[in-house]
């Protein structure tokens, strides 16, 4: 009996990581990078270090805010504009989306499932809502980019907030990416506070 060999191709992706977005055109030679990059990956989560709750309920709003005051937050307009100033392969952009809240007096993860059974307070965690979610992958697919959903682990994975169904934050970043309608859900969109921003 012979035995034949199989051989098992996988698909390769080359993806190039942004955590800062470089001002200089001339950083990196984005003409010979689009060529052997599958895609560059916006890592939106750590534009900025800190979330504050009285300025934004996550790390990284889609609007600008203005550089010169001490609460400035680095946007995703912003990521967006400088990258149209270079020659990068637009439509070869992924934008990471954060899915989780964050307790800014905790060193550790937190879930939607902890924010749904009151585990949280206003004052200290930003936790985005549905809305937020939805106009996260709106403006992806806006820009004509594609998207990263980061610790989706973190969702409502057991519809604790009595949703219409489970990953309620996800559903609405794919629906926002698809041209869907957001799906908002009170226990889950429980940030009360309004911010000047996206």
């Amino acid at each position: 009996m012979v035995k034949q060999e199989q051989h098992v191709q996988f698909d390769q992706h080359i993806r190039f990581t942004f955590n800062r977005i470089p001002s200089k055109e001339k950083f990196y030679n984005f003409e010979e990078l689009n060529e052997i990059v599958d895609f560059y990956e916006i890592q939106t989560y750590a534009l900025n270090t800190n979330c504050d709750p009285k300025l934004y309920n996550g790390l990284t709003p889609i609007t600008k805010t203005d550089p010169q005051n001490p609460n400035y937050l680095y946007s995703m307009e912003e990521v967006a504009s400088h990258l149209k100033e270079t020659k990068i392969c637009l439509t070869k952009i992924v934008y990471d989306i954060d899915l989780y809240p964050i307790n800014i007096n905790s060193k550790t993860y937190s879930s939607y499932s902890e924010v749904c059974k009151g585990k949280f307070d206003n004052l200290t965690w930003c936790v985005q809502t549905s809305k937020n979610f939805y106009n996260k992958g709106k403006f992806a697919r806006d820009q004509k980019s594609g998207i990263n959903v980061v610790m989706l682990d973190l969702d409502d994975i057991n519809n604790d907030c009595e949703c219409n169904t489970k990953f309620n934050g996800f559903k609405n970043i794919i629906a926002g990416f698809t041209g869907g309608t957001c799906t908002p859900c009170p226990k889950f969109d429980v940030q009360s506070n309004h911010y000047p921003i996206e």
